[in-house]
């Protein structure tokens, strides 16, 4: 409870710094559009046994971005997005193999600071910043019971907020004084233990994503 606590009021005080930002009105340029992508998802375990294996998940990102314009180098932007995230684990326990997919959706909510390298008609940047996701759904497909995989709900057995702080680069492309297509892969490292079952072991979210978006001037 008390790392949740202390996740909130990081949240919020960057919420805070991004209101400052927009109240102060710096710059007069506000961007939004959507973005959407894929997600490499995968699990750290902390008490994994030995001969388990975990694959990256492929999902689908799709979301929206308003982007505030600080000046000709600087942003913040806020990213809210459905996530699909989770891991694909393989183990041997003896005499078989078991393999479970487990499959996360997020409402994420990231919250980045981005500099930007003004190369017209090309500018590169890179971008850093909390991300808060908000459960949505959990489930597992495992063959661990029976040879034929059943898929069960996993919803009770992990926390409905989760953490992460991503750090990306990419490059936009200005069609016109209005127009910016945007290009840009991610790292999205989970610091925060999603797991709700008591000395089941740590367990926290890693990402990879790669997202094409679309902004235009308000």
């Amino acid at each position: 409870m008390r790392s949740l606590i202390n996740i909130s009021k990081m949240f919020i005080f960057v919420l805070l710094v991004f209101t400052t930002f927009v109240n102060q009105k710096l710059y007069s340029q506000i961007l939004i559009g959507p973005k959407a992508g894929l997600s490499f998802g995968v699990l750290s375990i902390s008490d994994q046994v030995s001969s388990a294996t975990n694959s990256y998940k492929i999902g689908f990102l799709v979301g929206g971005v308003v982007e505030f314009r600080i000046n000709d180098m600087f942003s913040i932007q806020a990213e809210p997005a459905y996530n699909q995230k989770g891991s694909d684990i393989s183990f041997n326990p003896g005499g078989y193999q078991v393999e479970t997919k487990n499959r996360f959706g997020y409402l994420q909510i990231p919250l980045t600071f981005k500099v930007r390298l003004e190369l017209l008609p090309l500018t590169p940047y890179v971008t850093i910043g909390p991300n808060v996701g908000f459960l949505l759904s959990a489930k597992a497909e495992s063959n661990f019971i029976s040879p034929t995989p059943v898929e069960y709900d996993e919803m009770s057995n992990y926390k409905k907020t989760d953490f992460a702080i991503d750090l990306g680069a990419g490059c936009e492309y200005r069609m016109s004084a209005s127009l910016i297509y945007t290009a840009d892969i991610r790292y999205s490292l989970g610091i925060y233990d999603i797991h709700n079952v008591p000395d089941g072991g740590s367990v926290k979210t890693r990402g990879i994503q790669i997202l094409l978006g679309l902004l235009t001037t308000l």
